[in-house]
């Protein structure tokens, strides 16, 4: 990526080129990839887009801007709007703001290692990972925590079909996952807990859950989270009870109808007891 920038009265010129790796080299010439930006140099001044070829008469200069992958901080975090998200709660879009007013913390559900990720799964990944980028070019740090799955039916299952241990074979396909995402120029996360190194803290977790009458031990030694003890489950989704109940009555009914060890349908499993 080259860059140039001069002083010109009222504005900043900045010229940035795309950098394309699949031809390797700085490709000026990409119109798919073009707007055209007018920049003011005053600090604090918020910056305004215009349609190629546009102009506004309160500005005498226009400037190009190639949008690039990276930008210098120094000039990025000037062009950037606010970052807004979708909340599904007040079903309103709401600024996105670190609670400490530092550095923004959030969570992404990672991978279950028991196979390859496919394009769906990465869709996932690729968002959170522009939505990182854009946070970290407006100078915000940030802490990425994605977790690793590496125990559930289906890795227990599909290990010993395997012939392996439960550990090789995750292993294997935790490696096969980062390797996609390397090869999508995905940021790793600053902290990747897997299921498996948080098993301790898990039960800590249900027992506490269950000493507060939030979840209980069905027959089977199953342990289920009491919804019904929780009385604003759903207002994030804005379902009703009944939905509550339809949905987790499909959903037991298409996989191992556990719903006759659960004291509710709407019920769901903390802990899976071992199957025979």
């Amino acid at each position: 990526m080259s860059q140039c920038l001069s002083c010109e009265s009222e504005l900043v010129r900045v010229h940035i080129y795309w950098f394309d790796p699949v031809i390797n080299e700085a490709n000026e010439s990409s119109s798919a990839c073009s707007s055209e930006l007018r920049l003011p140099v005053e600090t604090g001044t918020p910056p305004f887009w215009s349609g190629k070829g546009g102009y506004s008469p309160d500005r005498k200069e226009q400037v190009m801007l190639r949008l690039a992958p990276r930008l210098e901080p120094a000039i990025f975090p000037a062009l950037m709007p606010a970052l807004t998200l979708h909340d599904t709660l007040t079903r309103t879009d709401r600024e996105v703001t670190p609670l400490d007013g530092k550095t923004l913390r959030f969570y992404c559900c990672g991978p279950t290692v028991y196979g390859p990720a496919h394009i769906g799964n990465f869709r996932t990944f690729v968002a959170q990972d522009v939505m990182r980028r854009v946070v970290e070019a407006a100078d915000t740090p940030t802490l990425h925590v994605r977790n690793i799955t590496d125990v559930d039916d289906k890795t227990i299952r599909d290990s010993q079909k395997a012939g392996q241990s439960l550990g090789d074979f995750t292993n294997g396909w935790t490696e096969k996952f980062h390797a996609d995402c390397d090869a999508l120029n995905l940021l790793r996360p600053h902290v990747e807990p897997s299921a498996v190194a948080h098993i301790p803290h898990q039960i800590a977790m249900i027992e506490k859950l269950v000493a507060n009458g939030h979840a209980y031990a069905a027959a089977d030694s199953s342990v289920y989270f009491r919804v019904s003890s929780f009385k604003d489950y759903g207002k994030l989704s804005h379902l009703e009870d009944r939905e509550l109940r339809l949905g987790a009555s499909e959903a037991a009914s298409a996989t191992d109808n556990d719903e006759y060890t659960k004291d509710s349908l709407t019920d769901f499993a903390l802990w899976k007891a071992r199957k025979p």
